[in-house]
Order: structure tokens, then C-alpha cells, then sequence
């Protein structure tokens, strides 16, 4: 009797420690499944304080070393990134620690670990990325702009967790792009910490092709812009028919002097004259006083599709002898060029442009923009049945005509000196009243 008893006891005993043992176990999860966001939940990604804001983490299961968790926003690239089969435990303090790990397989950008603590609703996460995914700039950095070395502070980033939506964003590779560029559909293997990249990005002006590695968290960059808009190629200045200084008709050099208004009429010299005959009036006087002859001084320019410009022109204070650019004096990349929303920019170093005798480069820096030591000049470009046309319009030239009268002398101009005194205020009027006001030439390709 007192065995069957003692065994009974014995049996309760194991079940009461058993019931007591699994309930402790079904502790671990209390206060675990749910949101956490806002002021509930801190995020470390790679040892900073993510402070991108929007961060959400939502725990999902009910078995301690099969939990689910869903980030927002904290994961470099991704709106939502999931880790699964993460463990829960309970430690001293009655804390609920957690930890667990996606990815790095050959088929992964990135190895994402997290841990963590919850404790009385509010959440401490640490993110650790490995892996191609991050910002790449500084020693981190070497790269390349079509061959040449690239400039200080470019940076670069890829974006992504899978090789299927890794996307590269540069920034400050591509002449006259403020904003970065982001090179989507990436092409990228990557195995344990080395990995290889290729991709392009295309629009209206230009292509941008990238090729590249990373090994052991450094990038290496090679970047080609190739310029595609209309103006690529060697141009001369295109000829039509038009009048000499002499008013009889012969072919002459395209220049553009295109006018409109409202009323059809305009002032000029004290007269009233159509507007469509503004334009041929102005180029008859211009050539008059030997524009023809200056024109015909180039032979060609040429946009190159890598963004430098070539240049030949005979030079009339060198027995005409051709010059080119670029040269000992001009070397390559001094101008450079580039196509956006409808203009051309000439990107023209300041060192060359202070050289210009009598201190006139500054009137470069008045009328156009200067950005890391380069003035860039815009011009409008339209492509024609035999070329294009590259011209001034009227916004510019409202700008730019009060610092032309600032440069005017109020004397030492001869015979000219009354007939620029009157004509400057007129043509201000004149640029002023119209709804157009181009000024420019007309480019014809050279085949060679």
C-alpha cells in the first residue's frame, strides 16, 4: 500500500513539474507577436542609428525558434524584408532576446542578420548587412569616367537584397546631371564577398554604361557616358541664300535672327518696318561689317559623343595659319560639352576663361552659371532637314543686354560710336516687345 502511494505521489510530482515546465515554456513568446513602430522601436543597420523614419518590424508565430520578421523601410533598398525561422529566449532580466539571418547564398546581393531585445512592448533591433547592398565612396571607391580618372566626391550606391532587383545609383559621374542616376535591372553575381556588376542607363541625350566589382567591401567603377543627341559630330556653318553688304542676293553664312510680336510692326532707326524683315536687316548689317568674313575663318567643330570638343579655325593674326583645339595652350576636357532638355552647354574651365584679355571673363561668370570652376553656357539646339540650328533666345538676351550696355564706352568709338548709342536701346525694345528673339547659326554636318 505504502509503495502504490508512494509511486502516486511520485506520478503527481512529475506532472505538476512537467505542467510547470511547459508553462514556463509558453511564457517565452508573452509580449512578442505584434507591431512595433514609432517610439516603440529602435533600429541599428551596420552600427548607425537608422533615422530614416516609417521603420516597422511585425513579429509573427507561435513557436520560439520559428518566429517571422517582417522590417519596413530599415532594410538598405527594400520597403519590407522578411526574416524568418528566428529564435526567441528569455534572459536574466526577463527580457525577450531574439536573433536570426537571411540570405548569402550564390543566389542573394547580402547576408542580413538581426538581433535584438523586446522588453514591455518596446523593441531594440540591430541590423547587419554583408553582402554588395551599401554606399560606396572615398577609399571605398575607385573609379573611372570614360578612361580618366574620376573626379573627388563621386559616390555610388547599390540598392537590393536579390541579385533580381539590385539597381546602382551614381552620383556626380555625368556632366551637367545635378541629380543621381540610377541604373536599374542591374546585372550582378555576387559569391561570399566578392561580386561583379554591369548595367546601363539610357534617355533623350546620352547612354551610361557601368561595369564593376566589389571585393572585400570595395568598389571598383568604370563609368562611359556616350553622348547621342542630335548635335554629336563635326559641323561647319551651314550656307543659304541671303544678301551681301551690298543688298544683292548670294549665298551666305546661316545666321539666325529670328523676331515675332503681337502687332507685325516694329521701331527701328526711327522708321516702321515689318517684323519679317527685322531679321534680314540686322544680317545684311552684320555683314556689312565683316561677320561673313569671320565666319568663314572656321572650318569645323566638333561634339564628341565622350563630351570633348575638337575645334579648326584659321587664325587671321597668324597669316591664317589653322589652329585646332585642343592644344598645348587648350588641352582636352578644358571645354567640354553636353546636351539637356532641348540645349547644348558649352563646359568651359574658368582658368581659360580668365585668360581672356582685359579682364571680360567676368562677364562670363555674370551671365551664365559657374559650377566647380566651369562656366556652362547653354544654348538652345533644333535639328533642321540638313543639320541643326544652335541659337540664343529671348530670355537669355534679356538678361544678358544690360551688362552688353555696361560694356559699351561712352566714348572712343568713332563714326560708330552715335549709331551703337542708338541702335543698343532700340533692339532692347525690340527684344523686350516680342513673344521671339533668336539669335544664332545654322550648322551643317561635314562628311568626310
Amino acid at each position: 500500500m505504502k509503495k502504490r502511494l508512494s509511486r502516486f505521489l511520485y506520478a503527481i510530482t512529475a506532472l505538476v513539474l512537467v505542467a510547470g515546465c511547459s508553462k514556463d515554456s509558453d511564457k517565452t513568446l508573452d509580449g512578442v507577436p505584434g507591431t512595433y513602430e514609432g517610439s516603440n522601436v529602435t533600429i541599428t543597420v551596420n552600427g548607425s542609428m537608422y533615422s530614416g523614419g516609417n521603420a516597422k518590424v511585425e513579429v509573427t508565430g507561435t513557436v520560439q525558434d520559428d518566429m517571422t520578421f517582417k522590417i519596413y523601410n530599415a532594410v538598405l533598398g527594400q520597403a519590407e524584408y522578411t526574416v524568418t525561422g528566428c529564435e526567441v529566449r528569455v534572459d536574466n532580466d526577463n527580457s525577450r532576446v531574439f536573433g536570426g539571418e537571411q540570405g548569402g547564398g550564390a543566389s542573394d546581393l547580402n547576408k542580413v542578420v538581426i538581433t535584438g531585445k523586446i522588453n514591455n512592448g518596446k523593441m531594440v533591433m540591430n541590423i547587419t548587412i554583408t553582402g554588395a547592398t551599401g554606399s560606396y565612396n572615398g577609399e571605398k571607391l575607385s573609379a573611372s569616367i570614360n578612361g580618366a580618372e574620376a573626379p573627388e566626391g563621386v559616390s555610388a550606391q547599390i540598392t537590393g537584397l536579390k541579385t533580381s532587383d539590385a539597381n546602382l545609383i551614381i552620383d556626380g559621374f555625368v556632366l551637367g546631371e545635378d541629380e543621381p542616376i540610377e541604373i536599374t535591372n542591374l546585372q550582378i553575381t555576387t559569391l561570399n564577398t566578392q561580386s561583379q556588376f554591369s548595367g546601363e542607363y539610357t534617355d533623350e541625350y546620352k547612354t551610361v554604361s557601368v561595369n564593376g566589382q566589389i571585393i572585400d567591401h570595395t568598389m571598383s567603377l568604370e563609368v562611359v557616358v556616350k553622348n547621342t543627341s542630335a548635335v554629336v559630330g563635326k559641323w561647319k556653318i551651314a550656307k543659304e541664300m541671303g544678301l551681301d553688304n551690298f543688298g544683292n542676293e548670294t549665298e551666305v553664312h546661316r545666321v539666325i535672327i529670328n523676331v515675332e510680336n503681337t502687332t507685325g510692326k516694329i521701331i527701328f532707326l526711327g522708321s516702321e518696318q515689318d517684323v519679317n524683315v527685322f531679321g534680314p536687316f540686322l544680317k545684311m548689317i552684320a555683314m556689312g561689317y565683316g561677320l561673313d568674313n569671320y565666319l568663314d575663318a572656321l572650318n569645323y567643330f566638333e561634339f564628341k559623343e565622350n563630351g570633348s570638343i575638337a575645334l579648326s579655325f584659321n587664325d587671321p593674326q597668324n597669316g591664317n595659319a589653322e589652329m585646332t583645339i585642343p592644344n598645348e595652350l587648350i588641352p582636352e576636357g578644358t571645354i567640354r560639352w553636353y546636351a539637356k532638355e532641348g540645349k547644348v552647354y558649352f563646359v568651359v574651365n574658368m582658368d581659360l576663361i580668365n585668360m581672356i584679355p582685359g579682364g571680360y571673363g567676368s562677364i562670363f561668370s555674370q551671365l551664365f552659371e559657374v559650377k566647380d570652376g566651369y562656366v556652362h553656357v547653354p544654348i538652345n539646339f533644333t535639328k533642321t532637314a540638313n543639320g541643326v540650328d544652335i541659337y540664343f533666345d529671348k530670355a537669355f538676351l534679356q538678361q544678358a543686354f544690360p551688362i552688353i550696355k555696361g560694356l559699351i564706352p561712352s566714348e572712343g568709338l568713332g563714326d560708330m560710336q552715335a549709331l551703337i548709342e542708338m541702335v543698343i536701346p532700340e533692339v532692347e525694345t525690340i527684344i523686350n516687345e516680342s513673344t521671339k528673339f533668336e539669335v544664332g547659326l545654322g550648322l551643317a554636318k561635314v562628311t568626310e
